[in-house]
């Protein structure tokens, strides 16, 4: 049976920003157990249970800016990661 998600994919500007972003319908099923896993740790944060709720997530992000860390975490512009201060 069909584990059906909404993923959240963003391209970004050279200064952190989000330019614009893509939701693609995804089946967990269709991969692999532990990337399957792996994308569901993210639910919430990039991927969802509906279309609209993927959408409304995506158009709040545009807004903020990235610091680009992969920890996924987002202060205005800075996630707080030690290898991120300076």
């Amino acid at each position: 049976m069909a584990e059906w998600k909404w993923m959240v994919s963003f391209a970004v500007n050279e200064d952190g920003s989000f330019a614009d972003y893509h939701v693609d319908q995804i089946d967990l099923t269709r991969y692999r157990p532990e990337t399957a896993e792996k994308l569901r740790a993210q639910e919430g944060r990039g991927l969802f249970t509906s279309a609209e709720e993927a959408e409304e997530w995506a158009k709040a992000q545009t807004g903020r800016k990235s610091c680009g860390c992969s920890c996924g975490k987002n202060k205005g512009g800075s996630c707080g990661c030690p290898h991120k201060q300076g």
